[in-house]
């Protein structure tokens, strides 16, 4: 009978163990706690990413959400970046799919927004690799572009998201083995009305978009308060424009990737 007891008591702790194993957070990537093996779906508080695992491959996506009094707790940084661990290893052009940009936007000046958006963080870094000094490379616009398909495109478009108060979306999918990215999408929420211009009442573009190509290249989001105007600030609020412009933190982090 002890026997018998002692044996089935092992066999819990076995299985005990295999579940730890196989859920036990771990860190692959800076800033980026993921579960460990597998096909795994995690999902953090608000301020967390969700994460995917598939074999070598991770996917990661950053929800940018609206300023609000029900945002989830500070999540701490001494600095004022966060990087992710993971960066590009070549120039990553995207795609912009001015099919989805919404009829009473401006296609040109909703596309030069974006556009100036990625510029402001080549503006702000030299990459060893590349033969022109910039992260980005070709940008075109292709309505077959659409955020959420692993496609070797960077792909960038309007849409609707599962996710309340969520302005925007960026995943980013990189390599376990070699913590490079591989591709990046971006998408905005057109359950929010935008602006080219900064109206008050309205989410801008050019804000957003910073915003979101920090992820693509790399940095995470900051949510201490004592940060709350630098670009990679986790939340965003209606007519903001601050955060078109890299703040020095953001750069800092930046630079510390790629080089000055």
């Amino acid at each position: 009978m002890l026997y018998g007891k002692r044996k089935r008591l092992l066999s819990i702790m076995a299985a005990l163990a295999l579940t730890f194993s196989v859920y036990s957070p771990v860190a692959l990537a800076e800033g980026i706690q993921i579960a460990d093996q597998g096909q795994i779906n995690w999902r953090a508080p608000e301020n967390s990413p969700k994460v995917t695992i598939t074999g070598d491959l991770v996917r990661v996506d950053y929800i940018h959400y609206a300023n609000t009094k029900s945002a989830a707790r500070p999540a701490k940084s001494s600095q004022g970046y966060k990087l992710l661990g993971v960066k590009w290893i070549a120039q990553e052009g995207y795609s912009i799919n001015n099919g989805s940009i919404p009829a009473y936007l401006n296609e040109q000046e909703a596309v030069n927004d974006i556009e100036a958006s990625s510029q402001e963080w080549d503006d702000n870094t030299t990459c060893s690799y590349t033969t022109n000094a910039n992260l980005f490379g070709d940008i075109k616009t292709d309505n077959s572009a659409v955020y959420g398909n692993y496609d070797e495109t960077n792909a960038i478009d309007f849409g609707t998201l599962d996710y309340p108060n969520a302005i925007a979306i960026t995943s980013i999918w990189y390599s376990r083995r070699t913590k490079a990215i591989l591709e990046y999408d971006i998408r905005f929420n057109t359950a929010f009305y935008w602006s080219t211009n900064g109206a008050p009442d309205k989410m801008d573009i050019q804000n957003i978009a910073t915003h979101e190509f920090g992820h693509a290249v790399g940095l995470d989001d900051i949510y201490n308060s004592s940060y709350s105007e630098v670009t990679m600030y986790g939340y965003a609020d209606y007519g903001q424009t601050n955060k078109q412009i890299l703040d020095t933190p953001d750069i800092t982090g930046l630079q510390k990737m790629y080089g000055e």
